[in-house]
């Protein structure tokens, strides 16, 4: 158990989080994935305690590369991330059927 109440279980390196691991953190919400130096980095899957998720790369603690939001209201958006936002190419599917495919730029 860490300070803040977080649990982690998984690899180590030079006393950080590094190589595979799942942190489930006091307010409910889990990551399961890959580790660098103590940030998530490669593939993962985040969890809300709410119900909103994201599966896909990371790099440094942040959406990077491809990967997969989902909303509680049922919003899902499937394409490529830069710095933890949407940016080129993907597809926001709405709850009411609607979607918007194409290229985005910071969200």
């Amino acid at each position: 158990m860490w300070p803040n109440g977080d649990h982690y279980k998984g690899e180590f390196r030079q006393g950080k989080r590094h190589g595979k691991g799942k942190r489930v953190n006091k307010d409910g919400s889990s990551y399961v994935g890959e580790y660098e130096m103590d940030q998530p980095s490669g593939k993962g899957i985040y969890k809300w305690k709410d119900g909103e998720s994201y599966e896909g790369q990371w790099l440094n603690g942040l959406f990077e590369g491809k990967g997969i939001k989902k909303l509680p209201d049922g919003t899902i958006f499937d394409g490529m991330w830069e710095k933890g936002l949407p940016r080129g190419l993907g597809v926001c599917k709405y709850p009411d059927g609607s979607s918007y495919d194409g290229d985005w730029q910071d969200g």
